[in-house]
């Protein structure tokens, strides 16, 4: 706007060049200039506070979602509420076979129930645990030694993977799904107990 009108003014005066009138549109121009320089300096401000505004809210994102665990790993905060435990591969095996073997005795205990079905079976070799439930699909938990983990094969929820805790406050040993924290004895009583129609419970 100032512009504008500086050069209406200029060019009705373009034929007069008295001292005074230069003055008036260096004065003219001089406010032009000073007029869109304020408005670039305002609008560096503007985007500086929403490039700060965002990048505050990525942090804050970052940090409500990932938290960094004492294994060095990654996972979703407020959630887990088990912690990896590091164990040499002696103390792995160990654990592990404990809880296939209880594991084991339980699940023998559902497929010789009064009321299992005459196709239901289980059986246990070289770590590999397998539980055949018709047509509800075959469960498979079998231990990994490499990555000292027991994973599963689940007809209901698919693949999982399971690390060792010592966070729990039970005594058997405790293996849990670190994506959402739970454990291996409660996904298996939870999915067991919506086929079989009842509550179930596993002693390992």
């Amino acid at each position: 706007m100032v512009l504008l009108v500086y050069f209406s003014f200029s060019f009705e005066l373009t034929n007069y060049h008295s001292p005074r009138l230069a003055m008036i549109r260096r004065n003219i121009l001089r406010a032009a200039c000073i007029s869109r320089t304020q408005r670039l300096n305002q609008q560096s401000k503007t985007f500086a506070t929403i490039l700060d505004t965002h990048v505050s809210l990525g942090q804050q994102t970052s940090s409500h979602f990932l938290a960094k665990r004492g294994n060095g790993s990654l996972t979703q905060s407020n959630h887990i509420p088990f912690i990896k435990t590091d164990i040499p591969a002696s103390r792995y095996h160990d654990l592990a076979d404990e809880t296939m073997e209880h594991l084991l005795t339980s699940l023998e205990e559902i497929v010789e129930a009064p009321d299992a079905d005459e196709s239901w079976e289980v059986d246990y070799s070289s770590g590999v645990l397998t539980l055949r439930l018709g047509e509800h699909g075959t469960y498979v938990i079998n231990k990994q030694p490499p990555n000292k983990q027991i994973w599963l094969s689940s007809p209901t929820s698919g693949p999982k993977r399971f690390d060792y805790t010592e966070s729990s406050p039970r005594e058997k040993p405790e293996w849990f799904y670190s994506r959402d924290g739970k454990t291996l004895k409660t996904l298996m009583e939870e999915e067991l107990a919506t086929i079989l129609g009842k509550p179930v419970h596993l002693d390992m």
